[in-house]
């Protein structure tokens, strides 16, 4: 069985598939981003796009870069964090 962990870099801990990090991580992030998150999130899922898809990409590598300001822009790329894939 595939275990999810965190999307921060060297966190291993679990996460739930719909969950973007750990809940830890998912704390320190600031609330107005954590809002934008799923706010952005919520819209991709009720109607998939390039354009939702891009703005919860955004959204989700921004609340990764606030908990890991230090992440090269290499690491967010690819595979939608939240368990889904952009087709």
């Amino acid at each position: 069985m595939m275990v999810n962990t965190c999307r921060v870099p060297g966190c291993h801990a679990p996460r739930n598939p719909s969950q973007l990090m750990c809940l830890t991580h998912w704390r320190q992030v600031p609330a107005e981003l954590r809002h934008e998150v799923w706010r952005t999130y919520r819209a991709y899922k009720r109607n998939v796009t390039n354009a939702t898809w891009l703005a919860a990409s955004l959204a989700r590598d921004e609340a990764i870069e606030a908990v890991c300001p230090t992440l090269d822009d290499t690491y967010t790329q690819g595979e939608f964090s939240f368990g889904d894939t952009h087709e």
